[in-house]
């Protein structure tokens, strides 16, 4: 039969065995719960970032006055989200606005869908760019590329998303 003083590193062996492997869970666990709280509290997720409004802000051209002016980014990270709706009185063929952040420098452009309405009357899909290391936007008429007509009421609207440097 043992006795207690030849089981006794047995038991401290195992105690302390057991200890380590649950503060290591703990920690675990803690390390895991720090890093959601990082991940929501500082970089935010779709549900907890607000949509923030740009329009105020923004350096717009191609209007002398609007009767919409819809311009909002949500940004993640450094993965930035933007829906636009510009509507008003058209006084340039060109449609620009500025964007909070500088698009990264690869992709060199970054393109994507828009929906127009000209003072001509026609309405169509078309396009929009931004390029790589700037943060204007340009929107164009049609898929052509062509400029929109001076007078008149003339719209366009979209969403796209980029990958920003800040």
């Amino acid at each position: 039969m043992m006795n207690l003083r030849e089981i006794q590193p047995y038991v401290i062996g195992w105690i302390r065995d057991y200890l380590t492997q649950a503060l290591a869970g703990a920690l675990s666990v803690f390390r895991l719960v720090v890093h959601e709280l990082t991940v929501t509290r500082i970089h935010g997720d779709l549900a907890t970032v607000p949509w923030t409004n740009y329009g105020p802000i923004s350096t717009i051209v191609g209007w002398s006055s609007f009767y919409t002016c819809h311009l909002y980014y949500k940004k993640l990270g450094r993965l930035m989200l933007f829906e636009f709706f510009l509507y008003g009185v058209s006084n340039s063929p060109a449609v620009t606005f500025t964007i909070p952040y500088n698009a990264v420098a690869a992709p060199a452009v970054v393109q994507f869908f828009a929906r127009t309405h000209d003072g001509d009357g026609t309405e169509t899909i078309s396009f929009g760019t931004i390029s790589g290391g700037t943060n204007t936007v340009i929107v164009y008429k049609n898929a052509s590329g062509a400029g929109f007509i001076s007078s008149g009421d003339k719209s366009v609207s979209g969403q796209f998303f980029v990958e920003v440097e800040a």
